[in-house]
Parts: structure tokens; C-alpha cells; sequence
């Protein structure tokens, strides 16, 4: 109750995108393989963000780190866990691109 009393704005967001089913943004995490076409690729020249409007939350690394709003300059890495917030289509299109 006090959080919707101090941020109401993020409480708002939170029940609009995660309970209304009309809204279409959805969190998600993928796994990268090996065979991924964005493997030591920079975020910046990902097109993550640039083509398919998706936001980076948090990487898990292979050793479990986590770094949470990874830098434009953070490589992606094999078997890391990539947390990304967006619209399905976007998701599900970041998914083929990180898993072949």
C-alpha cells in the first residue's frame, strides 16, 4: 500500500503492463547460445534497442553475476541470460536472433 501511496506511477505502469491484457509488453529472459548471430556482438550494435524497440533490464553472466542496465559497450556472451522488457513480436524475434 505505500508503494502505490509514494510511486503511483510505477505501480500504474506495473498493473498496465503486466495485468491488462490488452497492452502487449511482456518480460522476458533468453538464454544466448553458441550459435547465436549476435555472440560478442556490442549492445549498441545489436540493434536490440535501435531495430527491434526492446529495453535490456539485466544480463545474468555464466558465473551468475548479474549486471543490472548493462552499458551500449556490454558484449553479449555465450550462455548469457539476457532479462528484456517489450512488445511480443520484438521478443519473440530477439529469441531466434540469440538462439541460432
Amino acid at each position: 500500500m505505500a508503494h502505490a501511496i509514494l510511486r503511483p506511477t510505477v505501480i500504474r505502469f506495473l498493473e498496465l503492463a503486466f495485468t491488462d491484457d490488452a497492452t502487449d509488453i511482456q518480460v522476458e529472459e533468453i538464454q544466448v547460445k553458441s550459435t547465436s548471430r549476435l555472440l560478442n556482438v556490442e549492445l549498441k550494435n545489436s540493434g536490440i534497442r535501435q531495430k527491434l524497440d526492446l529495453i535490456i533490464l539485466t544480463i545474468k553472466k555464466a558465473d551468475d553475476t548479474l549486471i543490472f542496465n548493462p552499458t551500449a559497450d556490454t558484449r553479449i556472451e555465450v550462455d548469457d541470460t539476457l532479462v528484456v522488457v517489450g512488445r511480443a513480436k520484438s521478443l519473440t524475434a530477439l529469441e531466434r536472433m540469440l538462439r541460432s
